[in-house]
């Protein structure tokens, strides 16, 4: 239930403004479930992937994803529908500099609570009920989705097929730092397309 709830509530704040993007992703993604998992569940951290794992197994997963993703997300920057998505923040399309210091500040916290939410928290209680691959499935195919309603299609479908990427690295690392880094990186690299292609191109 914990997985709906949380996220139609993100939808229902509907945070646009930096300062509110990375309240809302931290306090509803990665601090409500670690209360969950602490004081309902009894577990520790661990139990949402917050730990080293493996980090050779982790980063080798990362940089693999990377580079089969990259393709994809060049095309996709060539879309003028999405230069009026990304980057979200105006400021971002000035300069590169400006483009990593908004990518680190407001960006990263956020990925660190949705990622976390994702495939540290409800990956990890569906793996303990379902199994690896029905939980794959469902992060991928259900859960994602929810996070992209009024996205163009192409992105949803992207993003879906990303989270099955991502729930791999999961499990072969241990953890959920290389997810949070592999979307984080994923955003990143869309990012940086689109304002070269059309702000400094």
């Amino acid at each position: 239930m914990s997985l709906p709830l949380i996220t139609i509530a993100y939808q229902i704040i509907k945070p646009v403004k930096a300062f509110e993007v990375v309240v809302a992703s931290l306090l509803l993604f990665l601090v409500v479930p670690f209360l969950v998992t602490r004081f309902i569940l009894g577990k520790n951290i661990f139990f949402m992937g917050i730990k080293k794992g493996e980090i050779g197994r982790g980063l080798l997963g990362v940089i693999l994803g990377w580079i089969i993703f990259y393709p994809i997300l060049n095309l996709l920057a060539d879309q003028k529908e999405f230069k009026m998505i990304y980057p979200p923040f105006s400021d971002m399309r000035d300069s590169a500099s400006s483009l990593m210091f908004w990518e680190i500040v407001v960006m990263l916290p956020a990925f660190i609570g949705v990622q976390t939410f994702i495939f540290g928290y409800a990956y990890e209680g569906f793996r303990k009920m379902l199994g690896k691959s029905k939980t794959m499935l469902i992060l991928s195919f259900i859960g994602i989705p929810l996070f992209y309603l009024g996205r163009p299609p192409v992105e949803i479908i992207l993003a879906s097929f990303a989270g099955l990427v991502t729930c791999w690295i999961r499990d072969r690392s241990r953890s959920v730092l290389y997810p949070i880094l592999f979307g984080w990186g994923l955003s990143v690299i869309l990012d940086a397309l689109v304002v070269y292609k059309f702000y400094m191109s």
